[in-house]
């Protein structure tokens, strides 16, 4: 009996077993089943995340744009309020500027607008500051005093040298540097014996200035440029007489070239310097009434 009951136990095991076998291999022998619903269960997931991302992205765009309005409204109060605090605090300072306090010391007052008339001066005509205001006036050391016939005859005058001077500036020249050095202090007492005392200390820059504005400049030793407008021989003297800024008597400034020298430069110096551009370097004298200089040194004379 034990044995025929032992035997039914071991009998229902296999039984049970191979029921589970066959369930096992029925689901595993359809794989293509299997994928299907596994693709269909990922997609539903996928359609699920999508559609809550889309709906939280419009939310957000749906709160950022309320929020925006309010962000603009109050960066505009505060540019407003920034540009009333700007408008407020410039105020007081465009009012110091613009309040001019008067010096309490009279002679640091003059001495402040000396100093910016020369500075004026210095930029609209683009003269040199000069050396001593108390000038002293040469007379012309030339040879030739004699009057001379007029070429040039002018229906009316010309007009004014400030008029000329600024519609029709000379063409300066590129480099000039001359310095007052003890051998040109030396020839230029040989030079012009009429000077007594020469007050340029060593190292002076010799100052450029155009014709129109050479008499304001008599008694300095200057380098006047400019443009030459007639050219006068004298064969009694052997002297060149070269005119700047109108023909003679109407001229601006004048300079003479002894005859070796003039002719150093050309075998016709008439037709050399006329309508020539050329600085002169020397004392500014004068004759009648005329600011003049007398070259008496090939190397006064440039032409550019």
């Amino acid at each position: 009996m034990k044995k025929i009951t032992f035997v039914l136990a071991m009998l229902l095991m296999a039984a049970t077993t191979f029921t589970q076998t066959s369930r096992r291999t029925a689901s595993g022998t359809n794989p293509a089943r299997e994928n299907q619903e596994r693709t269909t269960v990922n997609s539903g997931r996928t359609e699920r995340q999508n559609n809550t991302s889309t709906r939280n992205t419009s939310t957000r765009n749906t709160e950022v744009k309320q929020e925006r309005p309010a962000e603009r409204s109050s960066n505009v109060e505060r540019e407003r309020s920034t540009s009333t605090q700007r408008s407020v605090e410039s105020t007081p300072e465009r009012n110091e500027r613009r309040t001019y306090q008067e010096p309490t010391n009279n002679r640091d007052n003059r001495t402040r607008e000396v100093h910016v008339e020369r500075k004026t001066t210095v930029v609209r005509d683009n003269r040199p500051e000069r050396v001593n205001v108390n000038r002293t006036h040469y007379d012309s050391p030339r040879q030739y005093r004699e009057t001379r016939v007029v070429h040039h005859h002018y229906h009316k005058p010309p007009r004014s040298v400030h008029y000329r001077a600024k519609h029709y500036p000379y063409r300066s020249p590129v480099h000039v540097d001359i310095i007052w050095t003890p051998a040109m202090r030396t020839e230029y007492i040989e030079i012009y014996p009429m000077v007594r005392d020469w007050r340029y200390p060593i190292g002076y820059r010799i100052g450029s200035i155009s014709a129109y504005y050479a008499y304001d400049y008599t008694g300095e030793v200057m380098n006047v440029y400019g443009r030459v407008t007639e050219v006068f021989y004298t064969g009694r003297t052997d002297e060149y007489i070269l005119y700047f800024g109108a023909y003679y008597p109407y001229h601006d400034f004048s300079v003479v070239i002894p005859g070796h020298i003039a002719r150093s430069y050309s075998r016709w110096p008439e037709s050399y310097f006329d309508q020539q551009y050329i600085s002169v370097t020397g004392l500014i004298t004068v004759f009648d009434g005329k600011p003049e200089i007398v070259v008496n040194r090939h190397r006064q004379i440039n032409t550019y």
